[in-house]
Protein backbone atom coordinates (compact mmCIF):
# COMPACT_ATOMS: atom_id res chain seq x y z
CA UNK A 1 0.00 0.00 0.00
CA UNK A 2 1.39 2.89 -1.37
CA UNK A 3 1.37 6.53 0.91
CA UNK A 4 2.02 10.00 -0.22
CA UNK A 5 2.57 12.87 1.59
CA UNK A 6 0.93 16.45 1.58
CA UNK A 7 3.31 18.76 0.36
CA UNK A 8 4.39 21.38 3.23
CA UNK A 9 5.62 25.11 2.72
CA UNK A 10 7.77 26.41 5.26
CA UNK A 11 6.76 27.63 8.62
CA UNK A 12 9.77 29.91 8.99
CA UNK A 13 13.22 30.60 7.56
CA UNK A 14 15.88 31.63 10.05
CA UNK A 15 17.32 34.77 8.62
CA UNK A 16 21.21 34.98 10.18
CA UNK A 17 21.79 38.83 9.16
CA UNK A 18 19.02 39.53 11.57
CA UNK A 19 19.02 36.55 14.05
CA UNK A 20 15.86 35.91 13.54
CA UNK A 21 12.88 33.33 12.54
CA UNK A 22 10.54 34.76 9.45
CA UNK A 23 7.39 34.28 7.52
CA UNK A 24 6.79 34.46 4.56
CA UNK A 25 4.75 37.52 5.15
CA UNK A 26 6.08 41.54 4.58
CA UNK A 27 5.72 43.57 7.27
CA UNK A 28 3.89 46.07 6.85
CA UNK A 29 5.95 49.23 8.28
CA UNK A 30 9.33 48.10 7.26
CA UNK A 31 11.02 46.38 4.41
CA UNK A 32 11.95 43.03 6.46
CA UNK A 33 9.52 39.93 6.31
CA UNK A 34 7.59 39.38 9.48
CA UNK A 35 9.06 37.83 12.76
CA UNK A 36 7.78 34.54 13.33
CA UNK A 37 6.12 35.24 16.70
CA UNK A 38 4.27 31.99 17.90
CA UNK A 39 5.41 29.05 19.31
CA UNK A 40 7.10 26.33 17.77
CA UNK A 41 5.42 23.16 16.92
CA UNK A 42 6.05 20.28 18.91
CA UNK A 43 7.05 17.95 16.12
CA UNK A 44 8.47 19.23 12.71
CA UNK A 45 11.12 19.40 10.93
CA UNK A 46 14.45 21.70 10.19
CA UNK A 47 16.44 21.41 6.77
CA UNK A 48 18.40 24.12 5.60
CA UNK A 49 16.87 26.70 7.80
CA UNK A 50 13.53 26.49 6.85
CA UNK A 51 10.96 25.16 9.71
CA UNK A 52 8.44 22.66 8.34
CA UNK A 53 4.97 21.60 9.82
CA UNK A 54 4.94 17.73 10.74
CA UNK A 55 4.29 15.85 7.57
CA UNK A 56 0.46 14.16 7.60
CA UNK A 57 0.07 10.88 5.72
CA UNK A 58 -2.95 10.80 2.88
CA UNK A 59 -4.34 7.48 3.29
CA UNK A 60 -5.69 5.86 0.26
CA UNK A 61 -9.33 5.92 0.06
CA UNK A 62 -11.42 2.62 -1.69
CA UNK A 63 -13.90 5.16 -3.10
CA UNK A 64 -13.15 6.70 -6.50
CA UNK A 65 -13.77 10.66 -6.07
CA UNK A 66 -15.83 12.13 -8.73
Amino acid sequence: MSRDFVPREPIATWNTARGVWETGQMNLFCEHLAVYSEIFPASGTMRAGKLYPRQRQVLPTAVSES
